[in-house]
């Protein structure tokens, strides 16, 4: 029993470390045009992408939305102005308050599908690697970074990079690969972000903002490039 006592000890003050490692999440930080909304943990992120029409990226953990309804009425509106919503991955704090926008059209990859469907969740159209979608005026680009899950992506969108479970960024302004026990292959995580590096490099894209779930977001690309 005191064996197990040290061993849950250790492992939480693992856990403390790592925290107090990020950078935090700050509810409500305007991150280009999207605004992070913090949920416990993690957070997920609100663009208003026309007057009066949002799409989520990720719904947060909470069932019952309340984090993603505050700012909502903040904003004039609710859950029925909410027509698209954008998971990076199927994992519960993802997805959890997706029943709350039950008429948005959700979109993920494939290889999610099952873990969403696990979780009491749905896709109604699936993307791949560059698949694009316009929102208005906005284009939200697909970009698959496989590991955390087997379908894992990341968002691009006015700017920002929305990376959900790929990276945290740290309080140097640095970007750590996101390792917990829920990242199923973390070698291969690294891997394609590093291969995301690589091609935004090669694209030259202008990108003002990365956007972890778990953290606080940083500024420009090149935290992402020194991954690469």
């Amino acid at each position: 029993m005191r064996r197990y006592h040290h061993s849950l000890t250790a492992f939480l003050l693992v856990l403390l470390t790592a925290a107090c490692a990020r950078r935090p999440i700050q509810d409500g930080q305007q991150v280009g045009p999207l605004i992070q909304i913090r949920d416990l943990f993690t957070s997920c992120f609100l663009l208003e992408y026309e007057p009066g029409r949002f799409a989520l990226f990720d719904t947060c953990r909470h069932r019952s939305g309340r984090p993603i309804r505050r700012w909502l009425e903040q904003l004039d509106a609710n859950t029925n102005d909410v027509r698209h919503v954008f998971l990076t991955h199927g994992h519960a704090d993802q997805i959890g308050g997706l029943d709350m926008v039950a008429d948005a059209r959700v979109y993920a990859t494939a290889a999610e599908r099952t873990q969403i469907r696990s979780e009491g969740g749905w896709v109604d159209r699936t993307l791949a690697d560059g698949s694009e979608v316009a929102l208005g005026n906005t284009t939200v680009r697909t970009h698959r970074v496989r590991g955390h899950t087997p379908g894992s992506v990341v968002y691009e969108v006015e700017g920002v990079l929305v990376m959900g479970d790929t990276v945290v960024a740290l309080r140097d302004g640095s970007l750590a690969p996101h390792e917990d026990r829920r990242t199923e292959d973390p070698a291969e995580n690294e891997r394609n972000l590093a291969e995301l590096a690589r091609r935004l490099r090669g694209a030259k894209a202008e990108l003002d903002w990365i956007a972890p779930a778990r953290s606080g977001p940083v500024q420009g690309l090149e935290p992402l490039l020194a991954l690469e």
